[in-house]
């Protein structure tokens, strides 16, 4: 409790059912509880008081699981590296987990990918960069933060870089200044998944429900199966301890 308060969920909040929550995505998610607090925290206090809650966020994670090769466990771990950044331009939240899933079914590690699309959102909306002006010829003059806002998806923030850069004739890596930005938009301009994975992930509910049911199931026939081998080897000893007459 004393973790979540630190975290910046107010007392109150806490009878609202958040503690079963991160309890859930705890034991779904395969690690602790300050690890799925601080998880579930990070992304709300991102974005600001009342924009996403809890419940939301954590199906959205554990929706990018299971459509990806990531785990919650790395995306508690390095989703900070992007967070502030995707918060303060109000990417919206199934753009960011639907990007980073996409990158991270192509191979990407997690932590390579949030450093990656960091960098992409950081060039593509500073004044001066190579992609911010690209991205501006792109939109007719719309500024990527603006453009977000009026409810631009970054899929199509990517189709429109790649379309800019074919009709230039140059490479959509060139856009950019770093290696990791021009890997972020090349990974995601080739994926066969991008668009899909954003799509699935408009409508999350139920997915924390469906993975705490799974390890819950996983857990019980574990439980059972040690609970048959114990029974079995104290048959077997009971067998071999039998007093012979």
């Amino acid at each position: 409790m004393y973790q979540a308060i630190s975290s910046g969920i107010a007392p109150e909040g806490l009878d609202e059912g958040f503690l079963k929550i991160a309890q859930e995505a705890a034991m779904a998610g395969v690690t602790d509880l300050r690890t799925s607090v601080d998880a579930l925290t990070n992304v709300v206090n991102s974005y600001g008081d009342g924009v996403y809650d809890m419940q939301y966020v954590s199906d959205l994670m554990f929706k990018s699981v299971a459509m990806s090769k990531t785990t919650f466990r790395e995306l508690a771990d390095y989703m900070y590296q992007i967070l502030p950044t995707a918060g303060s331009l109000k990417l919206r939240l199934d753009d960011l987990f639907g990007s980073i899933s996409a990158l991270a079914a192509t191979g990407t590690l997690t932590r390579v990918g949030t450093t990656q699309l960091r960098q992409f959102l950081i060039e593509i909306s500073r004044s001066g960069d190579k992609a911010n002006s690209a991205f501006l010829q792109a939109s007719n003059g719309v500024p990527f933060e603006e453009y977000i806002k009026q409810g631009g998806r970054l899929v199509d923030v990517v189709q429109m870089l790649g379309k800019y850069a074919e009709s230039r004739q140059v490479s959509l890596r060139n856009l950019f200044g770093s290696v990791e930005a021009g890997n972020a938009a090349v990974t995601l301009a080739k994926s066969t998944n991008f668009v899909g994975m954003v799509d699935a992930l408009e409508d999350p509910t139920g997915a924390q429900a469906q993975a705490t049911a799974k390890m819950a199931d996983r857990l019980g026939f574990r439980f059972a199966r040690i609970t048959r081998t114990s029974m079995n080897n104290f048959i077997k000893l009971g067998q071999v301890l039998k007093p012979v007459f």
